[in-house]
C-alpha cells in the first residue's frame, strides 16, 4: 500500500563522453484503489505514460526496470509498439520455444501405416 513514483528519463551522452539521465516526466501512481471504476493496474499506468512520451519524442523506447515489469502484459504492449524492455526475469518466469512443426507424422517414421 502506498505510492509508486514513476520517473522517466532520457539517457544522454555529453561532448566529453559522460553519460547523464535527464528527467523528462514523473508521476505518482497510487497503490491504493479509491474507486472500483478505475481498473487500471500500475503496469497499465506506466505503459500509458511511456507511450504518451514516445509519441511526443517520436522515438522507440528502451525501458530499464525491475522484475515487477517483466510480465506478459507489459512485454506484449512494449513489443507491439516496437519498444524494448531490459529487466530481470521474475522467479516464476518460464521460457520456451515452440516445437518445430513437421510436414507429416508419416514422414518421420512415427506415423501409423495401414497393415496389409
Amino acid at each position: 500500500m502506498g505510492h509508486s513514483f514513476r520517473p522517466s528519463v532520457l539517457l544522454v551522452r555529453g561532448s566529453a563522453g559522460h553519460v547523464a539521465a535527464v528527467p523528462l516526466v514523473s508521476r505518482i501512481h497510487e497503490g491504493l484503489v479509491w474507486s472500483n471504476r478505475d481498473t487500471r493496474t500500475l503496469l497499465d499506468k506506466l505503459a500509458l505514460l511511456l507511450f504518451s512520451l514516445a509519441g511526443i519524442i517520436d522515438r522507440k523506447l528502451l525501458l530499464v526496470a525491475d522484475a515487477y515489469y517483466a510480465s506478459g502484459k507489459m512485454i506484449g504492449q512494449l513489443l507491439t509498439q516496437g519498444h524494448h524492455l531490459v529487466t530481470r526475469a521474475k522467479s516464476n518466469a518460464v521460457a520456451y520455444c515452440p516445437r518445430p512443426r513437421q510436414a507429416s507424422a508419416a514422414a518421420d517414421g512415427h506415423g501409423s501405416t495401414a497393415k496389409k
